[in-house]
Order: C-alpha cells, then sequence, then structure tokens
C-alpha cells in the first residue's frame, strides 16, 4: 500500500477567478483536511468544475493563493489524480498497462518491486478485475471501465484525487455497485478526494464532508461534516442510517 509521507492539509484562500467583466467563482476559501472525501454540490453554473480544474493545473490565470502544508501548492510540483467523467483510457491500452504504466512513472522504475506488485494484485481482487489484465477498453463494459479507473486513481501514492462526477454515465445498478467499490477500495486507499456531484444521496454515500457552492458567481456557502461517515461505515450502513433522508432534505433546502 503506497501513501506519501508527506500529504498535508489543502489551503484555498479567497481564490477567484474572472472571465472578461464576470466572476466566475470569487472569494473561495477553504481547508481541506488530510485523507478525507469532500464532495462539492450545488446548481449547474456555480463553479464546481472550474474549482476543480484550477485545483488540476487546466487553469492558471486565477487570483488567491492554494498552500499544501506550509509550501505553495503547483499541480507540477504535488502529485494529482484526476479521474474524468469519460474515465480516461487510451484505447490502445490494456488494463494492465492503465492501471501500472502511471504508478511506474510516479515511481521511476519500469518494474515493480514486491510491494508494488502486492499492492496492484490486491487492487484487481478489491475491484473484481482479475482476468481482464491483458483486456483494453473496447473489450469492457462501462462499469468494468470506471473499476480500472478507479483502480490507476486509488494506487498512485498522489496527495490530492480530484474526481468529476465520475458515476454520472452509469446505469443506476452500475451506478450503485461502482458507489460500493469505490467506498470500500478508497478505505483501504485513502488520500484526500474531491468529488464533484449533482447527486445529493451520493455526495452523502461517499463523503466525510459536503461542500455546498451557489450563486452567480460560485461561493461556497456551507460545509456540512457527514455523521454517517463515522467508523469506516459502508455505503448500505449509511443509506439505512436514520438520519440519511432527513440529511437529504437539509441538503436540499441548501441548494438554491
Amino acid at each position: 500500500m503506497f501513501i506519501l509521507n508527506n500529504q498535508q492539509t489543502l489551503y484555498l484562500d479567497d481564490i477567484s477567478l474572472r472571465r472578461a467583466d464576470k466572476f466566475i467563482i470569487k472569494n473561495v476559501s477553504l481547508e481541506l483536511a488530510n485523507q478525507k472525501v469532500y464532495a462539492l454540490i450545488g446548481p449547474s453554473g456555480t463553479g464546481k468544475s472550474t474549482l476543480l480544474n484550477i485545483l488540476s493545473g487546466v487553469i492558471k490565470d486565477f487570483d488567491g493563493q492554494i498552500k499544501m502544508g506550509e509550501h505553495s501548492y503547483s499541480p507540477d510540483n504535488h502529485f494529482i489524480s484526476l479521474m474524468p467523467q469519460n474515465y480516461g483510457l487510451l484505447p490502445w491500452q490494456t488494463v494492465e498497462q492503465a492501471i501500472c504504466l502511471p504508478l511506474k512513472a510516479v515511481l521511476k522504475t519500469k518494474q515493480f518491486n514486491s510491494e508494488a506488485e502486492t499492492s496492484y494484485q490486491e487492487m484487481l481482487n478489491l475491484l473484481g478485475l482479475k482476468g481482464l489484465e491483458k483486456a483494453y477498453p473496447k473489450q469492457l463494459s462501462g462499469g468494468q471501465q470506471q473499476r480500472v479507473a478507479i483502480a490507476r486513481s486509488l494506487l498512485i501514492p498522489s496527495q490530492l484525487l480530484l474526481m468529476d462526477e465520475p458515476f454520472s454515465a452509469l446505469d443506476a445498478l452500475t451506478r450503485e455497485t461502482l458507489q460500493t467499490v469505490f467506498l470500500n477500495s478508497w478505505q483501504h486507499y485513502p488520500k484526500t478526494t474531491i468529488l464533484i456531484t449533482h447527486d445529493i444521496e451520493e455526495a452523502l454515500l461517499l463523503s466525510d464532508i459536503v461542500l455546498v457552492m451557489n450563486g452567480q458567481p460560485g461561493r461556497v456557502t456551507r460545509e456540512i461534516v457527514n455523521p454517517l461517515a463515522k467508523d469506516n461505515a459502508t455505503l448500505n450502513e449509511r443509506r439505512q442510517d436514520v438520519r440519511f433522508y432527513e440529511l437529504v432534505e437539509t441538503l436540499r433546502r441548501e441548494i438554491r
């Protein structure tokens, strides 16, 4: 299992982005604790994806300051994992290559040592990918492709995992299965994670803390610690908690 020794709190201080004469997001300040899942929810057009693009380095011309611990944050200098909506798999790479090549690049090796090989095999078993190592994306279902994306993102020893509606394109049954798979996998390989979702239930099922964005320009208007996320509760335990639907209604009222 790979965990970076220098994982630290991520600080966003007064982040704003202007396009022409219009602010897209304005005065966003957050303190993101290490090894927590943050769900980012809110109406369309409130800057959720913009914030993710700033953290991933796609957008660079923003105002404000971002720090990782005591040091200035830069995607070029910190290990970042990104799980996009389209899974980000290359058609010419097998499952094994898609998972292993990024990890080998981070570890700066052409051959796994015993620890890396053990972690890779554990991840295959954990995500039900055993036997599919030589398969190409076109030979996989959407759910299987998403499992590969999850395996790759969690196995890389990154300081930050960014997820942009990763389950939105899946049917309801596959989505619920993959939510369970992700939560179980994340609990084995924890890292600071920001998950964009439009699904309030998904936010409560997967996160430790829910961040609500509202308005144009977008601002974080509420931060709610998820009481369902204690003691590594499973997805079913969270859903069956008597507080679950009360929290859904609370969050629904917060989104405006």
